[in-house]
């Protein structure tokens, strides 16, 4: 965890979320919840599109209203569990 944070910008966060849209862990627990839904967001329909693909680059307004360029790549554990890493 330390080397990944030396490895991006001070104000970089880290997401992991499920295919629902729900959060289930963040880097900065003080601005999104763990359990938050993002699903009705526009990162979150760009990250739909991550699947097939190994990384997706986009620009969207976070959620703090800044606009920021994300990364997303999904994990697939089995057929049914999908989890998708954002930075």
């Amino acid at each position: 965890n330390q080397t990944l944070k030396q490895q991006l910008p001070p104000d970089a966060t880290i997401s992991i979320l499920d295919r629902q849209g729900n959060v289930l862990a963040h880097s900065n627990p003080a601005t999104i919840a763990i359990g938050q839904s993002v699903q009705d967001t526009p990162l979150f329909r760009d990250l739909l599109k991550a699947q097939g693909y190994s990384i997706i680059a986009t620009e969207h307004v976070g959620l703090d209203g800044v606009p920021k360029l994300f990364a997303i790549s999904q994990l697939t554990l089995n057929q049914s569990t999908d989890l998708y890493i954002v930075v």
